[in-house]
Parts: structure tokens; sequence; C-alpha cells
């Protein structure tokens, strides 16, 4: 019962932490002009410039384009995907359309649907290792400063061999 009760006050603090980038997310998701949405989204997770931010998306794509062997029908799942900043641009650099999202902040859920089209959005709790997905079913599994997140190494490992599970073979 005592782990129930840390794991669920770990998910406050995370959402009372998150509060002030979430007020801003809000703003940023209702503005019309959403030419430069992929990098306010980035920006609210980051302290880095306009311009150093701009290079770590531009940066972060190439690596995408160049190694990941994306195709139309390739399918990603961004675990613990936070703003959504990931999915946004891979969308917006056409590089696949098939997406999962999942991140213990309802939130920040609630924001990505506003934004991301053609994805299947989860709110994962804290404590959960299972991932929902069929075996073998994605082809590529993304999980970007999330794992200092987990409560500990055993959780971690159950995580990433869930990762591994879910992930097509090749």
């Amino acid at each position: 019962m005592n782990k129930t009760l840390k794991i669920s006050s770990w998910t406050k603090l995370y959402n009372y932490k998150n509060y002030f980038r979430v007020r801003e997310l809000n703003k940023v998701v209702k503005k019309k002009n959403r030419r430069n949405l992929g990098l306010a989204l980035f920006r609210m997770m980051s302290p880095l410039s306009e311009t150093a931010s701009k290079q770590v998306i531009e940066s972060f794509m190439r690596f995408y384009k160049k190694n990941l062997s994306l195709t139309k029908n390739s399918s990603i799942l961004d675990y613990g995907s936070g703003t959504g900043w990931i999915i946004f641009n891979l969308q917006k650099n056409k590089l696949c359309k098939k997406f999962f999202s999942k991140d213990v902040s309802k939130i920040f859920i609630t924001n990505q649907k506003k934004i991301i089209k053609n994805c299947k959005f989860e709110v994962v709790k804290p404590n959960k290792w299972r991932i929902n997905e069929k075996t073998n079913s994605i082809d590529w599994v993304i999980s970007n400063a999330v794992f200092h997140c987990f409560k500990n190494r055993e959780f971690t490992k159950k995580i990433i061999f869930e990762m591994i599970r879910v992930s097509k073979q090749g």
C-alpha cells in the first residue's frame, strides 16, 4: 500500500512541477499560427535559446532520417512523449504516418490530441511497466529523457524489455 501512495504522490508532484509548462502549452496549442508549433513544444521542455532549439530539432530529424530507415508505412512509439514535440516534428517532416504516444501526464496527452493527428494516445501509470501493444507490432520505439524518471533499475529493465517486445525484429 505504501508503494502505491508514493507513486501516486510522485504523479501529483510531476503534474505540479509541470503546471507552469502546461499553462504555456495551453497557450501555444490555442494559437492560430502553428508554423512554429514544433519549436514551441520543444522549448517548453528545454532552457535553450530559440536558435539552439531549432538546431536540436533539426539534428534530431536528420538523425531519424539517416538512421531509422523510415517509410510512409512505418510506426513509431514515443514512450514518455511529454509535450509531443518529437512526434509533431516527425509528422511535420512527413517521415511516417503511424504514431503511438505514451506519457504519465494526462494534461500533456490531452494537449497532444489537439495538435497531433493519426496517433494512438495513452496515459500510463507510473508504476505500470507493461506496454499495451502487440508483440512485434511497432517499427521503432523512442524514448527521450525518460529513464532517469523511473523508480529503480529493475523497473527500467522491465520497460526496456517491453520496448524490445513490442518492436519488430530487424
